[in-house]
C-alpha cells in the first residue's frame, strides 16, 4: 500500500564514502607534510604526491553539491536559489559530464535545464538519497504524486519462493570477516592511544578497515512471496530489504566498472526511482539462476544488459 503522506522538502545527504575520502585525504596530506619536513631527499616526489592528493580532494569536493528543494524553490550549491519558473526541463536520468585531468568523463546523474540555457548537474554516486531528489523533482515538475510504500517487516511475510541452501562455508566466512573487522578496529584504537604515528601503519589500518566493511555488505540474493521480494545478504544476515512488487517497474542485470573494478549486479528498479542493487559476482551460478527465475515467476519485466 502506498504512503499517502507528501514530502514537502528534500535535502541531499552525501554518500558516506566520499565524505570519508575527504577526511582521509586531509589525513594523508597531514602525514605527507610531516614527511616533507623530515625527508628532504624526497621533496620532489612528495610535492608531486601532495598535488595529486589535493586534486583528488578538489574533484570530490566539487562533486558534492548541496541540494535542497521545497514547494517554492530549490537551492543548488550553498548560495544559488532557483524558482521553478526558472526551470525549462529536467532530465531525471542523464550522463553528467565531469572533468578528470585532461579528459571528459560521464557519470550517471540528473540535469536541470534552466530557461537562461544554463545547466545544473547532480551526480548520482555522491548522494545516499539521490532517488529522493529524483522523486521530488518528478512529483514537482512532472505533476505526479508518487510516494514510497510503507516499510514492512520481513517477519510478517510468508516467503513462498526461497533461495537455494546457504553453503556451509558462508558461515565460516561470516566469522572470519567479523574477526578481521574487530582486529582492524583494535589496531585503530591502538593507533589513537599511542604515539606511534607511522604513516604507512595509519593508511593500512584505515584502508583495511574500510575494505572489510564494504566487503561485508556484498553478495546478495532474494527470496519472495506473492506481493513482495526480500533482498538479503549472504555475509551479513541482519540486513534485509522488503520491496513491494507493485512498486517495481523492472529488474535488470548490468555490469558496472571495468577491469578489477568490474561488478555484476541484479538491479530492482522502482516507480519511486529507488534502485536496489544486488552484487552477484561471488555467488554461485545456481543461486543467480534462482534469482532470475523468481523475478520472471513474479511477472516482473527482466532485462539483461550484459
Amino acid at each position: 500500500m502506498r504512503n499517502n503522506s507528501k514530502n514537502t522538502t528534500v535535502t541531499s545527504r552525501f554518500n558516506f564514502l566520499y565524505v570519508f575520502l575527504l577526511f582521509f585525504f586531509v589525513a594523508v596530506l597531514f602525514f605527507l607534510y610531516i614527511l616533507l619536513v623530515t625527508k628532504e631527499e624526497l621533496i620532489l616526489f612528495l610535492i608531486a604526491f601532495i598535488a595529486f592528493v589535493l586534486y583528488g580532494f578538489y574533484i570530490i569536493a566539487k562533486s558534492l553539491v548541496f541540494f535542497r528543494a521545497n514547494s517554492k524553490n530549490m537551492r543548488v550549491g550553498l548560495f544559488k536559489t532557483y524558482n521553478y519558473n526558472d526551470v525549462l526541463s529536467v532530465d531525471l536520468y542523464s550522463n553528467v559530464p565531469s572533468k578528470f585531468m585532461f579528459f571528459t568523463i560521464h557519470e550517471k546523474g540528473l540535469t536541470i535545464h534552466l530557461k537562461n540555457n544554463k545547466k545544473l548537474y547532480l551526480k548520482e554516486t555522491y548522494y545516499s538519497n539521490f532517488w529522493k531528489i529524483r522523486l521530488f523533482l518528478d512529483n514537482k515538475l512532472g505533476k505526479k504524486q508518487v510516494q514510497e510504500s510503507k516499510s514492512l517487516e520481513n517477519s510478517r511475510i510468508n516467503i513462498t519462493n526461497k533461495t537455494t541452501p546457504i553453503p556451509f562455508y558462508i558461515f565460516g566466512i561470516r566469522i572470519l570477516m567479523a574477526t578481521a573487522v574487530l582486529a582492524t578496529f583494535i589496531f585503530l584504537i591502538d593507533l589513537c592511544t599511542t604515539n606511534y604515528l607511522d604513516p604507512g601503519y595509519f593508511l593500512f589500518s584505515i584502508g583495511t578497515f574500510l575494505f572489510m566493511l564494504l566487503f561485508t555488505f556484498n553478495m546478495g540474493y532474494i527470496e519472495s512471496s506473492k506481493n513482495y521480494i526480500i533482498i538479503k545478504k549472504l555475509i551479513n544476515p541482519f540486513i534485509k530489504t522488503v520491496v513491494s512488487i507493485e512498486d517495481i517497474t523492472y529488474a535488470s542485470k548490468e555490469i558496472i566498472g571495468g577491469g578489477r573494478n568490474r561488478t555484476t549486479l541484479i538491479i530492482i528498479h522502482t516507480v519511486y526511482h529507488k534502485d536496489f542493487k544486488i552484487p552477484i559476482d561471488f555467488i554461485s551460478l545456481k543461486r543467480e539462476e534462482n534469482i532470475i527465475k523468481q523475478i520472471k515467476k513474479l511477472e516482473i519485466s527482466y532485462r539483461d544488459y550484459t
